[in-house]
């Protein structure tokens, strides 16, 4: 019988996580879990704005700099993704530590949305 509630159990819980994370007023966020989906979405709108930016900046370039934009974004997206491991490992195992690694992310995607806005300026002269 367990076997048969367990399953039940874990959907009703991956449900109801994905309920309170819309439900978060990430202005009022006190608790750790809620500063942590509160950090996801910062980073989710970050990303959203650099991958809108990207396409914009893409549709403007001759192809030999569509490719070269394009190596270098994957390099950039991989070091990102490497220097938020540094938070991950220096809070491993610790509540705070997704809210470390978007927030690394998120500030470093910010970085990369000013330099890529800065390359668009480029493309109006």
């Amino acid at each position: 019988m367990l076997r048969k509630i367990f399953p039940l159990f874990l959907l009703v819980m991956a449900f109801s996580s994905r309920l309170h994370a819309q439900s978060v007023d990430c202005s009022k966020a006190v608790t750790q879990t809620e500063m942590n989906i509160c950090s996801a979405k910062e980073f989710a709108a970050a990303d959203k704005e650099l991958n809108t930016l990207y396409k914009q900046l893409m549709t403007r370039l001759a192809p030999g700099l569509k490719a070269a934009l394009t190596q270098s974004q994957r390099k950039w997206v991989a070091f990102r993704d490497e220097e938020a491991k540094i938070y991950a490992l220096l809070y491993e195992g610790g509540s705070m530590a997704p809210l470390a690694i978007n927030n690394s992310k998120t500030q470093s995607t910010r970085a990369r949305i000013k330099q890529l806005k800065d390359l668009l300026e480029e493309t109006d002269h």
